[in-house]
């Protein structure tokens, strides 16, 4: 997947097709208000009002390639590294959203698809793992 990145994007839009490829994943994005202030995670209807250069670096336009075998780690590292952008990831659990902060070195894979399981177990609709299909 590759995701162009530039400072007039919405965030909502950059989640729209993060989720296009990994549905039971979430981008959370944080913000520092002041350059002392620790980071504090937007709201998630901030996303739909705020650009990529509200919280990142100004003149960025930039192609970045992700793939399943990419860590949740290995995508935050980027983000910060590259666009100055503080991300997390909620993934869905048979308890809904949560945090997926303890489990950074899982793969995008891995999480999208014990998301999947758990979403149709709840649902009771019968799902092989997609290394079965």
């Amino acid at each position: 997947m590759d995701m162009f990145i530039h400072g007039s994007r919405l965030l909502s839009a950059l989640q729209e097709e993060f989720q296009s490829v990994y549905p039971y994943l979430k981008l959370v994005f944080s913000i520092k208000r002041n350059p002392d202030d620790n980071y504090e995670l937007l709201p998630e209807a901030s996303e739909h009002l705020m650009r990529i250069s509200d919280i990142s670096k100004e003149n960025l336009q930039e192609f970045i390639s992700i793939d399943d075998h990419t860590t949740l780690n290995q995508l935050m590292k980027l983000f910060k590294a590259e666009f100055d952008i503080s991300v997390n990831f909620l993934h869905f659990t048979k308890a809904g959203w949560v945090s997926a902060c303890d489990i950074t070195e899982a793969t995008l894979k891995e999480l999208n698809e014990q998301g999947r399981i758990c979403f149709h177990s709840i649902h009771n609709v019968s799902v092989k793992p997609d290394h079965f299909l």
